[in-house]
């Protein structure tokens, strides 16, 4: 069920269950926040905004000669990080054309809601009418419109490298912890080449590279867990110290998990001062 309500020209279709309505309240807020256009108000002839966790893809199709797409990705929490890459025209117009064969005025929506999985919320504007509707989960499950969504889902992936946007945007982010998903995410990564750096990190930097095989291509959140003094740090952290200032430093493997838990899952590196 939904309610129609007329602004100006463009009809306005409002959920009605709970979870959608929800949604809608708090999409001005959404949309300050990650700085995107107000589709409601949009006079392109079509706009579809795909809202996953952690990633929003918007396309704007104005004429065969005017369309534009942007792929966001964010972290979770109050403040999150959020990272726009712009899809380049060829790739905009290929995936309008896929989409073109999706029946996006027959997408409804479903009341499932599950306790394990996500929401997927889809913003639909034509030049007469903009609706909302939700899915969870539906790369998991059957549902009417599952298929459709799942689609989509194939369209983008085939035409824009998606893990590779999630990658290089989670290895573009400063040490420290990140919601992600159910769980969060560690990143860490060794100081650039235009620090300096005490004699002590230049040590344990090869110590780690060598030991466990840490190089340029091993992503952020593979880096090996830091214990100061049984406190944990971050590789950055070692550059305080010098070799003077230290009393022992040692490297275990990916075996340490079986004494360190999943985050000694990348090795750890113990460290004890003076």
């Amino acid at each position: 069920m939904s309610i129609e309500i007329s602004y100006s020209q463009k009809t306005v279709i409002l959920p009605e269950n709970n979870i959608d309505s929800l949604f809608f309240k708090k999409l001005p807020e959404k949309l300050k926040q990650f700085q995107l256009e107000d589709l409601e108000t949009s006079k392109d002839s079509l706009n579809i905004r795909i809202w996953e966790q952690h990633t929003i893809f918007t396309l704007n199709y104005y004429s065969a000669d005017e369309v534009s797409a942007n792929y966001k990705i964010y972290t979770g929490g109050n403040s999150p990080v959020i990272a726009t890459n712009t899809i380049t025209n060829t790739q905009s117009r290929k995936i309008f054309d896929e989409f073109k064969t999706i029946s996006f005025e027959e997408l409804s929506g479903d009341s499932f809601r599950g306790l394990d999985g996500f929401y997927i919320y889809i913003e639909i504007a034509t030049k007469d009418e903009y609706k909302v509707i939700s899915y969870w989960s539906p790369f998991h499950r059957s549902c009417k419109d599952c298929n459709t969504i799942r689609e989509l889902h194939d369209i983008l992936s085939e035409n824009i490298d998606t893990d590779k946007f999630k990658s290089n945007f989670i290895n573009s982010l400063e040490p420290g912890g990140y919601t992600w998903g159910m769980s969060s995410v560690q990143i860490d990564h060794f100081l650039n080449e235009d620090v300096d750096k005490t004699d002590f990190y230049i040590k344990a930097e090869k110590k780690i590279r060598d030991e466990l095989n840490i190089t340029e291509e091993t992503n952020h959140q593979n880096f090996p867990l830091i214990l100061i003094n049984k406190k944990p740090a971050k590789i950055a952290h070692l550059n305080s110290y010098t070799l003077e200032d230290i009393k022992s430093y040692a490297i275990f493997g990916k075996g340490a998990i079986a004494f360190y838990g999943s985050s000694g899952r990348n090795g750890v590196l113990l460290v004890e001062t003076n």
